[in-house]
């Protein structure tokens, strides 16, 4: 039984186009616009952007978006791993069939932004930073509404507004 589960799925990740199908994983479900959780319960940061926040607007918007993209991949994806950040997500740069890069894919739709911060340790910026370019341009997602608050400050903004305990 085991084997015949594991031959489908070789034989699923070899239709579904993966570039490298022995390292193909399964996303269990799409936490936001930039972060997605795999069948093993680790959890993995689409690096080289930042999505609205569920709570700002267009987050949800920009998570259905990216479950999307998931779906299309039949919820198969790989991941380019580069590094963790401090709560200890898998940073990676996501591959959808066809050799579609989800982290490109959600600048280009206009539902994140491209998170400059990190630009020097992302492999893949010139494609991040072209596709911003061309969803500001054409005024797509995040880029409708004009001077929107980006994600980064809008948790910077939170975290400054939350009491102070004087315990």
């Amino acid at each position: 039984m085991k084997l015949l589960r594991n031959s489908i799925l070789v034989l699923l990740l070899l239709i579904t186009g993966c570039s490298n199908p022995f390292k193909a994983r399964v996303v269990s479900k799409v936490l936001d616009g930039d972060t997605i959780e795999l069948n093993t319960g680790e959890r993995v940061r689409l690096a080289c952007i930042d999505a609205p926040e569920l709570s700002q607007p267009l987050g949800i918007m920009s998570r259905n978006w990216l479950n999307e993209m998931i779906n299309d991949s039949n919820r198969l994806v790989s991941l380019e791993s580069i590094g963790r950040d401090r709560w200890g997500r898998n940073i990676s740069i996501v591959r959808l069939k066809r050799d579609k890069i989800a982290n490109v894919e959600m600048v280009a739709i206009g539902m994140a932004y491209g998170y400059t911060r990190y630009a020097s340790q992302c492999p893949v910026w010139n494609k991040v930073s072209n596709a911003e370019n061309r969803a500001r341009s054409e005024g797509l997602g995040v880029w409708q509404q004009g001077n929107v608050e980006r994600p980064w400050d809008y948790r910077r903004n939170r975290r400054n507004q939350q009491p102070h305990r004087d315990d």
